[in-house]
């Protein structure tokens, strides 16, 4: 719905709420704060409202956006953002986790679901099988799958709250991110609160793309995705 189409629903609704005696204009433009004349001119089609009259009208009746939407509108956009959304991506040579290197785009490709908003990322993503990681207990199973974004802009707006493939030592595991002074910190999930715990790599910040390969926009179980023509 567009702010045109909200300021026109709410119009009618007024005009509705006057033409049946609960508002009338002076009531209106007096509980609003808005000038009667102006309330009379919007409620013609001679004005508009501006953002801040309709939120301000909106608060006072204790409406909001969506009850300007009609049943069906309402139950279309639920179903928009609670249908799985299929992705078809090319998946990793190797696993990502302990032990496992990182490896470049094999010949497969995978299709799986995902929410709504993810399947609307425009973002380098690939695939990759990820191995059980004990450090990480509380987030794997030894069965997911994750999908990544492997793009320059992984590190733009750091995500405090996100997982990232960090690549050292030959292993690849998933780790949390916070920077310090001549380097990162890594936490695990269940180290977030205790930073005393967590561990620091010394890297130098045009190092870090090598080290930090990835960003997980989706973690999932392996069983959800499925290889092309299986």
């Amino acid at each position: 719905m567009t702010f045109r189409e909200a300021q026109s629903r709410l119009v009618a609704d007024l005009r509705q709420r006057i033409h049946n005696g609960d508002l009338t204009e002076r009531g209106l433009a007096r509980i609003t704060g808005i000038s009667q004349p102006h309330v009379h001119n919007v409620l013609k089609g001679a004005r508009f409202l501006s953002v801040g009259f309709l939120d301000q009208i909106l608060k006072t009746l204790h409406y909001s956006a969506i009850d300007l939407l009609t049943i069906p509108e309402l139950e279309s956009a639920i179903a928009r953002r609670t249908r799985p959304h299929r992705l078809e991506l090319p998946l990793l040579a190797s696993p990502i986790g302990p032990g496992s290197a990182w490896a470049g785009i094999g010949p497969e490709k995978m299709r799986f679901s995902v929410p709504d908003d993810i399947g609307g990322i425009a973002l380098e993503l690939v695939l990759a099988r990820v191995k059980f990681d004990p450090a990480q207990a509380d987030r794997l199973t030894g069965k997911d799958m994750a999908a990544l974004d492997t793009s320059r802009t992984r590190l733009e707006a750091l995500d405090p709250d996100g997982l990232y493939v960090i690549n050292r030592g030959g292993e690849t595991p998933l780790r949390h991110i916070r920077f310090g002074a001549g380097g990162v910190y890594l936490p695990t999930t269940i180290q977030l609160d205790r930073p005393l715990d967590w561990q620091f790599v010394e890297v130098r910040a045009e190092d870090l793309f090598e080290i930090v390969k990835a960003k997980v926009v989706w973690l999932g179980k392996a069983e959800s995705a499925r290889g092309i023509g299986g």
